[in-house]
């Protein structure tokens, strides 16, 4: 069965919805993506929390590339509703061929 990675951004501020990670079984792409993650958790001040951040998240699909194509269409994957119910919005969701890794 084919795989491919599926790479978003997330954009938003105030603390970053952790649970998105496991329910969407994602994680951040680069190791700068952690560091904005935890920007939230390690920065309280009000002024700062203002502060909008774009964090780039990768999750791996076994699955064909027309299915995995319909649920990005859908907004499936990643979920783009339960994101916003964080306040965060998804923008820039390209699919990875794993042969393109």
């Amino acid at each position: 069965m084919p795989t491919f990675r599926i790479k978003f951004t997330v954009e938003g501020h105030g603390y970053f919805p952790m649970d998105m990670l496991r329910y969407d079984s994602c994680c951040p792409f680069r190791s700068d993506d952690v560091d904005k993650i935890t920007y939230s958790y390690d920065n309280c001040e009000v002024d700062e929390m203002r502060t909008k951040r774009s964090v780039e998240l990768t999750m791996i699909v076994p699955t064909s590339k027309a299915n995995v194509e319909r649920l990005v269409r859908e907004k499936k994957l990643p979920t783009e509703g339960r994101w916003a119910s964080f306040g965060w919005n998804v923008t820039k969701v390209k699919i990875i061929p794993a042969h393109q890794w």
